[in-house]
């Protein structure tokens, strides 16, 4: 799930490029990845396998938003579309991850980059603090201190308990402590998601002469 940070400015980006909206502008879909097998008593819906290491529930998600809403910068968005993508998309909203633990795992992905560590300058009103990653086991517990380190500190060293290290421009952390079979890791961050346009862009044509009302992106696949 994702929720949109108190006061937050009108900065969505795309490709880097302000959009002039707000998060709450944008329409988002978020479809969980199952499969679906067929059994005598019907059919049954299972959670796609995921990775050691990686969020319980894999989803993906689409944004749609309007063309009226981008006013003078329709523009400019047609030349970010023009050139093939992936594009970038922040939207300053958190993100809700939990990741499972195992007895044996320390070591953990991110489905996306944290946005504060790829887009400089932020935009006016956000600050690296405002948008710092927090992390707790189990729903009640202790926020974990969390740091972000560079490649020669992450790969030589190792957090303290209690601690949640980032690598600096990646998707990686590790935890101090190994997470036991049935406590769940609670991940609360801000993304810098990766996205395509979509067929659904031309599916809102009025007729065979008039332009698309809306602008369908879909995350791309990883």
């Amino acid at each position: 799930m994702s929720t949109g940070l108190p006061s937050i400015p009108a900065a969505v980006l795309l490709q880097g490029q302000s959009l002039g909206l707000d998060p709450d502008e944008i329409q988002i879909r978020r479809k969980q990845r199952k499969f679906v097998r067929r059994t005598p008593g019907g059919p049954r819906q299972q959670l796609a396998w995921a990775p050691p290491g990686s969020p319980v529930l894999q989803s993906r998600r689409t944004f749609a938003l309007s063309w009226i809403a981008l006013l003078g910068l329709r523009d400019t968005v047609e030349r970010i579309l023009s050139h093939p993508g992936p594009y970038s998309l922040a939207l300053w909203r958190r993100e809700h991850l939990s990741f499972a633990g195992n007895g044996t795992l320390q070591d953990f992905t991110l489905p996306w980059p944290q946005a504060a560590d790829h887009v400089d300058p932020l935009p006016p009103g956000l600050t690296s603090e405002r948008l710092a990653t927090t992390a707790r086991v189990g729903l009640s517990g202790p926020q974990l201190a969390v740091s972000t380190q560079d490649d020669a500190a992450y790969t030589s060293g190792s957090p303290a308990p209690g601690e949640v290290w980032m690598r600096r421009g990646t998707q990686d952390f590790k935890l101090g402590d190994t997470l036991a079979p049935g406590e769940i890791l609670y991940l609360d961050l801000v993304p810098l998601f990766t996205v395509i346009e979509t067929d659904e862009t031309e599916t809102t044509l009025r007729g065979p002469i008039a332009e698309p009302r809306s602008l369908v992106l879909v995350e791309a696949a990883s």
